[in-house]
């Protein structure tokens, strides 16, 4: 229960409508037709609850509901009848059934439902720790059970966390929805008598009731009445208070409420947040995270969303339980909010907000990006891929020819004096001639940035590629009034930038920016659109949103196979993709399938040492790997780093990772030593490349703590395992997959320790970021249960760590 809820609001009874009051009048035992009467569990305005036990036909405990001695006027019973109704027209797992109605010996209704031995949701959040993206999943299923409510033409009229209790079924939190004692029809007549109202009288909860509610006449309360009380609710979750002050909304009485909730806007979200003081910190623990990053997670598209359910005018509001949720997916999903603030500038601002520490790759030139974007058109994907060429368009392509040729007969020997010069070499001379020698040709120029740009991108050499391609995007928006290919082309390759450097969310927003404007211009089944799909499939991963993942690289899948075949270089890396993503999930035959499709495409397009032909290799080795076939694994794996090192080098990201690879196999078969020293060199690798911070120096750590600790040498183990730890909570968030497997590494150290209260709190943690991550079908929930039970530790579980990492 937040610290704002009502006095009156239940603690946890199941069915209570609000606390329970004593009535001389009521039956304190015995039995009504088939159901002996066992507790009362809750009164409420119009009638009281009890725990009974229904002996026939079947036997089961049951809720009972009827209507309190006394008030039995014509619209108490009228409204009774209603609900009876109203809920039996349902059938959803978030809504409580009926079993049964009927009336008592002295004409009393009743009716017989779900016995639900739930919490109030914002307790059950709370007493769970539940981050902002599980209660987010969680509220989104109670949306979807009022919007079945509401197509069944039954509006709730008294939502509210009480009314919202959460059960376990196996194992997963489900929303049970009850109490539809206001429900009010919006198609049909529930009853034959007259659902009156008196004036002055309030039908729900002041702190959840919506501004038409509180009308005097209520005669055309709608569905957006329950959104509006969705919001509320959501508010709560979010930030552990209500929009209204209780106290103050109480003592204003009947004409103060309606003024208030008429006439007050309510603080958004995360401005209530900064105002709770101490509080703050409470409420960010329960949400297993600190004031500020909770501060920061709310503000923006969830202060929209919540606001635009509040809205006061409900032609502004959401406008059912289902568009809520849709945009709750859309925030999820890190798309542009539809509640977002109106505006031509909301997606650059958009854009800005969840970037901060991105937004440099393209300057203060991005601001603009948004009424940028919905003029542009694109004429191409790639280079020498161009539909309709123009004139214009030839000759730019023919310069960039006579360009590279310059460079590399500029590495002649009878050129360099017989001296040899390297790759890198050159590309750094071009580099520097592009911007001096090229300044009267800005089209070429931009062209030639970007195309050097991807060149650095693949060769790791991150900065120039940097500089590179935010030039190329900066000369490109300058010349460009209209869209076209180098558009959606350098916002790609400046994503795949972001996702090579570890800013996910940076490159999220650049590809769906080349998305829209893709399907704009050449439409959603072009082969631009698979690409860009491809790419934000692979992102998705990287994030462990894996269902999304795997519906990108269908759609991508689907649209190159139509459009080119199957022998085609982008199948072959999108089917490399989808085996990763498998590998994952968890779906190896699929996993193996789509690796062996994947080799034979590339077996056909490429000479044997290409690197393509190593990442299907060291993939085929993985999933050896993780199928305890360690001989084949190791012959894979052997042959793709020897591809590896021959075409990158000894220092690239491709060659570190197979020695990952190698290194966990030696884990696995008690070489420690062997394994760590692969393993610091690969680390060697990563932090040359990246830097100290960076997710892949975080899962080496990792790695190598483990290495340690299946040695059993546990200090030395715990060292590496927290850092990373921390590291994986600030570059990846601390609700991703590979955070519940720092978790469950520490749990196991603490549990083989003997610090068995602290290997409990690390086992529950991880239990929860994997549940959240990829659920408890997962093998990774599976078998860290099943290590918690072999260590003897009492709460949740966790995950291992990996076998191998695929590309």
């Amino acid at each position: 229960m937040s610290d704002d809820q009502l006095p009156t609001e239940p603690g946890g009874s199941p069915h209570a409508d609000s606390t329970e009051a004593y009535d001389p009048l009521a039956p304190s035992a015995g039995s009504i037709g088939p159901y002996r009467l066992q507790e009362r569990i809750g009164v409420g305005g119009m009638g009281e609850v009890w725990r009974a036990e229904q002996s026939e036909p079947v036997r089961r405990p049951v809720a009972l509901k009827l209507i309190r001695a006394g008030m039995d006027s014509r619209q108490v019973i009228a409204r009774f009848e209603a609900e009876r109704q109203a809920l039996a027209l349902m059938d959803h797992p978030c809504i409580a059934k009926v079993f049964d109605v009927g009336t008592t010996d002295e004409g009393r209704p009743y009716f017989a439902m779900e016995y639900v031995r739930g919490i109030p949701i914002t307790t059950y959040c709370d007493r769970r720790r539940l981050t902002t993206v599980q209660r987010l999943r969680l509220f989104q299923r109670v949306c979807d059970g009022v919007q079945h409510a509401h197509q069944k033409a039954v509006i709730h009229r008294d939502l509210k966390p009480s009314n919202i209790l959460v059960v376990d079924v196996d194992g997963e939190p489900q929303p049970k929805i009850i109490d539809f004692g206001v429900a009010k029809a919006t198609t049909q007549k529930l009853t034959k008598q007259t659902m009156f109202t008196a004036i002055g009288e309030l039908i729900g909860t002041p702190e959840y009731m919506s501004p038409e509610q509180a009308e005097i006449t209520r005669e055309d309360v709608d569905t957006r009445t329950d959104v509006y009380s969705l919001g509320v609710i959501l508010y709560e979750l979010l930030v552990g208070a209500l929009p209204f002050d209780t106290a103050q909304l109480r003592r204003a009485g009947f004409l103060g409420i309606v003024k208030m909730l008429r006439e007050e806007e309510p603080p958004r979200p995360s401005a209530r947040l900064s105002t709770l003081g101490e509080r703050a910190t409470k409420i960010a623990q329960r949400r297993s995270t600190e004031p500020r990053k909770l501060g920061s997670e709310i503000r923006g598209d969830l202060d929209w969303i919540v606001m635009r359910a509040l809205e006061k005018d409900r032609n502004r509001r959401f406008g059912s339980p289902r568009e809520l949720s849709d945009d709750i997916g859309r925030h999820l999903r890190h798309e542009p909010a539809v509640a977002g603030p109106p505006g031509a500038r909301y997606r650059t601002r958009k854009f800005v907000r969840r970037h901060r520490l991105g937004v440099f790759i393209v300057g203060a030139s991005f601001v603009v990006l948004a009424g940028f974007a919905t003029t542009l058109a694109i004429q191409s994907h790639r280079i020498g891929k161009q539909r309709d060429q123009t004139a214009l368009e030839a000759a730019t392509a023919n310069r960039v020819s006579e360009f590279l040729i310059g460079l590399f007969e500029n590495a002649d020997p009878r050129a360099t004096g017989g001296s040899s010069v390297t790759v890198r070499e050159i590309l750094d001379k071009g580099a520097d001639r592009i911007d001096w020698e090229l300044a009267e040709e800005p089209r070429l120029q931009t062209r030639l940035m970007d195309l050097m740009g991807r060149v650095y991108l693949s060769l790791d050499v991150y900065d120039r590629a940097e500089t590179l391609l935010t030039s190329a995007f900066e000369r490109h928006q300058a010349l460009a009034t209209e869209a076209n290919a180098e558009t959606a082309t350098i916002l790609c390759d400046l994503g795949s930038l972001s996702v090579r450097t570890g800013r996910y969310a940076v490159a999220d927003s650049l590809y769906r920016l080349a998305l829209d404007i893709q399907q704009r211009v050449v439409g959603p089944q072009s082969l631009e659109v698979a690409t860009t799909l491809a790419y934000l499939g692979v992102l998705c991963r990287y994030e462990a949103n894996y269902a999304a993942a795997d519906s990108l690289y269908q759609r991508a899948l689907k649209i190159r196979l139509a459009a080119v075949g199957e022998n085609d270089r982008e199948v072959a890396d999108i089917l490399n993709n989808m085996s990763v993503l498998y590998w994952y999930m968890g779906r190896l035959d699929d996993a193996e399938n789509a690796m062996q499709r994947c080799l034979r495409v590339r077996e056909q397009l490429f000479p044997p040492y290409d690197p393509n032909i190593a990442e299907s290799l060291n993939n085929l080795g993985a999933l050896n790997h993780k199928r305890g076939d360690y001989d084949t694994a190791a012959d894979y794996y052997a042959r793709a780093l020897q591809i590896r090192e021959q075409a990158y080098g000894v220092d690239h990201t491709e060659v570190a990772q197979t020695l990952t690879n190698l290194a966990a196999m030696d884990s696995e078969r008690g070489r420690y030593p062997e394994a760590r020293k692969t393993l610091e060199r690969a680390l060697g690798i990563y932090r040359g490349i990246f830097g100290e911070e960076h997710n892949l120096v975080a899962h080496t750590l990792y790695l190598i703590g483990m290495a340690w600790l299946k040695e059993g040498e546990l200090d030395q183990a715990e060292g590496y395992l927290l850092e990373s730890k921390a590291m994986r909570e600030r570059t990846l968030g601390a609700d991703h997959l590979r955070v519940g497997h720092s978790l469950r590494a520490l749990g196991e150290l603490y549990g083989r320790r003997g610090q068995m209260d602290r290997a409990e709190a690390s086992f529950a943690q991880a239990l929860l970021v994997i549940e959240a991550a990829v659920g408890r079908d997962h093998q990774d929930y599976q078998d860290a249960l099943k290590l918690r039970d072999e260590l003897g530790v009492a709460g949740e579980a966790s995950s291992p760590g990996n076998q191998g990492d695929l590309r």
